[in-house]
């Protein structure tokens, strides 16, 4: 009895020995290189998560690692989805994923080298990145794409689903989304904008390959008619085969449909779209804007002065001839003409008395007048 609890307890010592040992070394990272642990998805993007030494798939990992990181979607409606490709060294390293911060739930646990990427997705909001080496061979290591993501598949899925935009983003998904689509789907979007073009950004693509898209696709046409002449996009390829592209439409419509047949289901695809308004309705750039003020201010000045000026010559046409009708009016109206001013000595005649009998002849007396000189004469004209 003694021996069999000695054993017992020599067990759980090195059990709780072992694993403090390996916790301690994990969380302080004492052989990992990495110094940025914590990240956050984005929702428009991909990005990329390489282990240490991983050089685009060329480089080798190092011995004795044990690296971790946490990735958060960045919302709590929001999960993650995961691309992954890698090359460890089996059977001493591996590649582990977790649903959660923490351990408590293992999505994926492997070494070796797939093909093409594995794909997962998380149930909520973060995930937990670890890689454990051992003291023999190295490969090159692993990428992990991800990208924060829901579904937005709206009802198209089940009737035609007609989408009135605006000028702000909008995403559109495949039916389950961040999940596998489901099989035989068949879906159908119009997207509409009255005031202009739609601008449709694809972000992710991941479909079931084939060789003329006979088995999964989903296409996009340029207008409110699924015609082969204005189909501008049809996709069946799997990640990361499918890069993202932008698309700006010629008409103020646009179809999204979705097909799916009976067997392997991928990730499906998410885009995001928006209206653009035509240059008629939409607001000037703030340099035209100020251009078109400027001649807009010459033009209501130059009018303005216009009226001013137009307005002063009207009133002063109309005083000088209510002036002229008035004169005109007067009963009589005197005017006076003059020539040369006249020049003239203001004196009476002056009178000399002479003795009638003077020298004794009879003499008439005679009269001095100082005579006016003139040069011009003064006549007094009546006008009627």
């Amino acid at each position: 009895m003694r021996i069999l609890f000695a054993d017992y307890t020599v067990i759980i010592a090195e059990f709780i020995i072992a694993y403090i040992l390996r916790n301690i070394v994990f969380v302080e990272g004492q052989t990992c290189s990495v110094v940025e642990r914590n990240f956050t998805a984005s929702t428009i993007e991909m990005i990329s998560l390489t282990s240490p030494g991983y050089n685009g798939g060329t480089g080798t990992y190092e011995n004795d690692m044990d690296c971790w990181w946490i990735i958060d979607s960045g919302s709590d409606d929001l999960q993650l989805l995961i691309f992954l490709t890698y090359d460890i060294s089996c059977p001493g390293d591996t590649i582990a994923l977790y649903n959660a911060e923490d351990q408590t739930s293992t999505l994926f646990s492997s070494c070796g080298a797939p093909s093409s990427p594995v794909h997962y997705s998380t149930s909520q909001r973060y995930l937990r990145v670890e890689m454990h080496t051992d003291s023999a061979t190295v490969k090159s290591g692993f990428k992990l794409d991800y990208l924060a993501a829901k579904n937005y598949e709206g009802t198209g899925c089940q009737n035609r689903e007609d989408i009135i935009l605006t000028e702000n983003f909008q995403f559109l998904s495949s039916p389950s989304f961040p999940e596998t689509y489901p099989s035989k789907s068949d879906c159908r979007w119009n997207l509409a904008y009255e005031f202009g073009a739609i601008e449709i950004n694809v972000i992710l693509g991941d479909i079931e390959d084939g060789t003329s898209c006979d088995y999964d696709k989903y296409q996009i046409y340029d207008g409110e008619h699924r015609c082969d002449y204005n189909r501008m996009s049809v996709v069946c390829n799997e990640y990361p085969d499918t890069i993202p592209y932008n698309y700006t439409s010629n008409s103020t419509s646009v179809v999204v449909a979705f097909e799916s047949d009976g067997s392997v289901n991928r990730r499906g695809f998410l885009l995001r779209y928006r209206g653009i308004p035509n240059p008629t309705t939409t607001t000037m750039t703030s340099s035209n804007t100020t251009e078109s003020n400027s001649k807009d201010f010459v033009i209501t000045a130059e009018i303005l002065l216009g009226l001013v000026f137009g307005s002063l010559g009207l009133i002063s046409f109309t005083v000088i001839t209510t002036v002229c009708i008035v004169m005109k009016l007067r009963v009589p109206l005197e005017k006076t003409i003059s020539t040369t001013p006249i020049k003239s000595v203001k004196s009476k005649p002056t009178i000399q008395t002479i003795s009638r009998y003077n020298n004794n002849t009879h003499t008439k007396p005679a009269i001095m007048n100082n005579k006016a000189v003139t040069n011009g004469v003064s006549r007094r004209i009546v006008a009627w």
